[in-house]
């Protein structure tokens, strides 16, 4: 695994899978059975190890001290998720569409490094891998070309949406990620 990962410039090192990814979806991963990869503009691709997919995801889940079952489905607030629709935006938003694309739509102004469909991101990552990821990518991964959106004491610069609440914000682009395949992507012009 690790000839791959973390030695190939933008495949992820293989350290903190279990804290990242949900076993679920490391598993259909591993076996083979995920359809859309989640960096197809690599060259590299994840082979299948459908006989060692259980064990591995539940293994890399049990090392961080994630259960290897499934979480039960959370249920969407939907107004929360259309806040968390416009802070992907570049319109009084973070601007995440320059480089995520929102399912169908592609990323509208990719800077270095293209980022992954945000439709997708729900089933693959842990909440609270999601929550310390967009306070400050940096400290995760020091090669990412994520920007910092938070300062040091996690305040959001968007002090007119939720009253500049960050945990809020976070809470509520993440009820748009729950959305998936359902998300309405945000207007771009």
């Amino acid at each position: 695994c690790d000839r791959c990962h973390g030695e190939i410039q933008g495949v992820p090192g293989m350290g903190a899978m279990g804290a990242k990814l949900k076993p679920a979806w490391m598993r259909d991963l591993i076996s083979g059975h995920v359809s859309d990869k989640p960096r197809p503009w690599l060259g590299a691709r994840m082979p299948a190890f459908p006989g060692y997919a259980d064990e591995l995801a539940a293994g890399m889940s049990h090392r961080h001290g994630y259960s290897h079952l499934p979480d039960p489905p959370e249920s969407v607030d939907k107004a929360l998720a259309e806040v968390g629709r416009q802070l992907v935006s570049p319109f009084n938003g973070f601007s995440c569409v320059s480089c995520h694309g929102v399912g169908d739509l592609k990323p509208t102004q990719v800077f270095e490094s293209e980022g992954i469909n945000l439709a997708y991101s729900a089933e693959r990552l842990q909440p609270e891998f999601y929550r310390r990821w967009l306070l400050n990518p940096i400290r995760i991964d020091s090669a990412t070309k994520m920007p910092v959106y938070f300062d040091e004491e996690g305040n959001s610069p968007l002090y007119d949406v939720l009253e500049g609440d960050s945990g809020r914000q976070l809470d509520a682009i993440w009820q748009y990620l729950l959305l998936g395949s359902q998300m309405t992507p945000p207007p771009v012009e």
